[in-house]
């Protein structure tokens, strides 16, 4: 990242600008996200969030190139569904470790042993080792926000197109978990899977004033706290915590834009989720809702790229059991 008010990247021509999401899921649970911002063919800056790993296939290296870089991984939270191969993911794809980490606060080794979160020990270990050292202060960093604070914006990248010079802003923006919420949670002695989702990292990725929504596991306890002015104008969502019944609530403050169309995208977990009054719920707002889907395939992949430009531009893909569940 540059200093503040610099520009981050040049491109020739804004039509080539493009935001792709990558949401994966398996038949049965997992799940990771990868964001990319791309100019033309070229990957400009790519966020991946929560990791998994099958032994059939690692969810990555079977589908990126061997030259692609991560420059961000965000960890929502320890549960094994979203924790494990981060260290295959990471020395894939970020061999030099340069990457920016971001983790809930709360987390430690002695919290995750407590609760016998083997697989997210590895990965708490393995990221605080590489990232969390000598002097790469601004690699790693642990979100925990107040009640007023949110969205606390921690990523911020201009670009600026040459022959124009109209200046674009890619922000992510974190809006949970809140600390005072965190910090009665991590004080249990064994923490039900309920009140590990309260760590959940919750973030809008914001191009300009169009929001893409990226929820985690975030709870209901936490949804109270998410300010309504940030879901407005949205024009993705990935739906959180698989589709489950906990975290309906949020899409009562999700606001979609007037003149652009809402997908919603959600995977799987067990034989339960999704439901389908969630899946309702979400087509009541959105043009089309998608789910990584069950099936013979090992996994399932939605992908959505967006013209950055010409905002009613976007090309969705279905691979492995993907699919559109609504309408």
């Amino acid at each position: 990242m540059n200093g503040k008010g610099t520009i981050d990247f040049f491109i020739e021509d804004l039509d080539k600008l493009t935001l792709s999401i990558k949401t994966l899921g398996y038949p049965c649970y997992g799940e990771s996200i990868m964001i990319s911002l791309k100019d033309g063919e070229h990957e400009l800056y790519n966020v991946i969030t929560d990791c998994y790993e099958v032994r059939s296939n690692h969810n990555w290296t079977d589908f990126l190139s061997k030259d692609t870089r991560i420059n961000a991984f965000i960890w929502t939270h320890p549960d094994e569904d979203h924790s494990m191969g981060v260290a295959t993911l990471m020395e894939t794809f970020d061999p030099e470790c340069n990457a920016r980490i971001f983790i809930p606060a709360s987390l430690t080794k002695e919290l995750l042993e407590r609760n016998k979160k083997d697989a997210s020990i590895d990965t708490y270990l393995y990221l605080k080792k590489k990232y969390n050292v000598g002097k790469k202060y601004e690699l790693w960093n642990e979100v925990s926000l107040t009640k007023y604070e949110a969205p606390r914006f921690l990523i911020s990248i201009k670009i600026k197109e040459t022959s124009t010079n109209i200046t674009l802003t890619f922000k992510i923006g974190f809006m949970a978990p809140i600390g005072a919420i965190s910090n009665r949670r991590i004080d249990i002695e064994n923490m039900s899977s309920g009140q590990m989702n309260d760590l959940s990292l919750f973030y809008v990725v914001q191009i300009n004033s169009t929001n893409y929504v990226f929820a985690g596991d975030l709870s209901k306890q936490m949804i109270q706290f998410i300010d309504e002015d940030y879901l407005s104008n949205c024009r993705f969502v990935k739906i959180p915590h698989h589709g489950s019944k906990d975290s309906i609530k949020l899409i009562d403050k999700i606001q979609p834009s007037h003149s652009l169309k809402l997908h919603s995208v959600t995977t799987t977990f067990k034989d339960s989720h999704p439901f389908d009054i969630v899946l309702d719920k979400y087509a009541n707002k959105s043009d089309a809702v998608f789910s990584t889907g069950r099936g013979k395939e090992p996994y399932g992949m939605v992908e959505i790229n967006y013209n950055i430009k010409n905002i009613n531009i976007f090309n969705i893909e279905l691979k492995g059991n993907a699919l559109q569940v609504r309408p």
